[in-house]
């Protein structure tokens, strides 16, 4: 069913298209913090936020994830929001027999676009974590351990603990063919990383991972000449390979973080 409802979400980014050239962009009155709020509310649907009142109008789980701090940041309001939002979405997944998946598509239809997410599971479980959603965690905590098992399952290579190299996965970038890279390697640091801070049981593959969970970008990916590498084997710096290291907060030495920053603006990685 993923095609007839991608191609779906084409026809109404259309009548969006074709909307906005007959009566403008919406505009909302204020000041930036105004307008910017505004724009924050209308992706609000009453049961979740979408990751956006235009083209995309669905539920995205790294959209969310990405920006639930800082909406929890901006009001007691928008903390509720946002736990509401991945309440409905566990809810949902669970409803439909469904693993997390890339995005919630219309009619409540759990789908991946365009593969399995490698970061969907780690940035979401991290955002419940890191705006304190416990009560959501505990309650559906026994789902959401067999998660991080499927996760393993379908990501982590059980030799290596890397990425596996023999399929690609759907990540930020989701049009991008992503296999084994420095971003989907932050994303298994990031998983298990949360799951200890969680207190959980720790599963055998993730088990040295956990102990050490920066070791799988420094020993992989970081080259003695100042900079992160997308993918083992590559002899340049990465633009978002030397960021996401540092986000997930998975990486913390400033030493590090120094280099790569300067290895970035020396190369021109800096220049619009």
């Amino acid at each position: 069913f993923k095609r007839p409802l991608i191609a779906a979400a084409y026809a109404v980014n259309l009548a969006v298209r074709a909307r906005r050239g007959f009566l403008g962009r919406k505009r909302h009155p204020g000041t930036a913090t105004d307008i910017i709020r505004s724009c924050i509310d209308d992706c609000w649907d009453g049961t979740h936020y979408r990751a956006s009142p235009g083209y995309f109008r669905q539920f995205w789980t790294r959209d969310l994830s990405f920006s639930a701090p800082a909406l929890a940041r901006l009001s007691p309001e928008h903390r509720a929001r946002v736990i509401e939002s991945f309440e409905w979405a566990i809810r949902t997944w669970e409803r439909r027999d469904s693993h997390v998946t890339t995005t919630i598509h219309f009619f409540d239809q759990p789908v991946d676009v365009f593969d399995y997410g490698v970061d969907c599971l780690p940035l979401m479980l991290a955002a419940l974590h890191r705006i304190g959603a416990d009560a959501l965690i505990a309650e559906h905590r026994p789902w959401l351990e067999k998660e991080v098992l499927h996760y393993l399952d379908e990501v982590v290579d059980s030799q290596t603990g890397m990425v596996r190299s023999d399929r690609k996965y759907s990540a930020h970038r989701d049009t991008i063919v992503n296999r084994c890279n420095a971003f989907g390697n932050s994303m298994v640091a990031l998983l298990a990383m949360t799951v200890v801070d969680l207190g959980w049981d720790v599963p055998a593959p993730m088990a040295p991972l956990a102990l050490v969970p920066q070791s799988i970008l420094l020993d992989h990916f970081w080259d003695s000449r100042g900079f992160f590498r997308d993918s083992p084997g590559d002899t340049t710096p990465s633009g978002e390979g030397n960021v996401w290291p540092f986000w997930t907060g998975v990486i913390t030495d400033q030493a590090v973080l120094r280099q790569a920053l300067a290895t970035l603006e020396a190369r021109g990685y800096a220049d619009p």
